[in-house]
């Protein structure tokens, strides 16, 4: 476990409770990305009954978060994300197809999988 870490006892039981070996090796990849940004400050949290990884800048918002399902990882550009202007939906939905909208005109994209954890990654990182 990370030390000092808020709410780090989620992370292996979360890992635990996803079923699928690509949703784990998902999960493991963006928590180990996230616990290596100087920007955001990044925690696990349940909100309700949803497990909610979250991502905060430095003005408190939330520009990121994903949930953890038993089959996959659901990975959210929350609205702060998206008034920045700063990402492409035309190109994100090129690198992942399973890209969506929410009614709230949040954006969202199912991660099943390492290369899809990489290829989101890659697209923050290059954005």
């Amino acid at each position: 476990m990370l030390s000092e870490s808020r709410n780090a006892e989620f992370y292996p039981e979360w890992l635990e409770y996803i079923t699928e070996d690509g949703a784990k090796a998902a999960f493991v990849y963006l928590a180990g990305y996230a616990s290596t940004l100087r920007k955001m400050n990044c925690h696990a949290r349940f909100k309700g009954e949803i497990r909610d990884f979250q991502f905060h800048d430095a003005s408190g918002e939330t520009p990121f978060s994903f949930t953890i399902n038993r089959r996959w990882l659901l990975f959210y550009f929350r609205l702060p994300s998206l008034r920045s202007g700063k990402y492409s939906r035309d190109v994100l939905e090129q690198l992942l197809p399973h890209m969506r909208e929410t009614a709230a005109g949040e954006w969202t994209i199912r991660i099943s999988n390492v290369d899809d954890a990489k290829r989101l990654t890659m697209f923050l990182v290059l954005t």
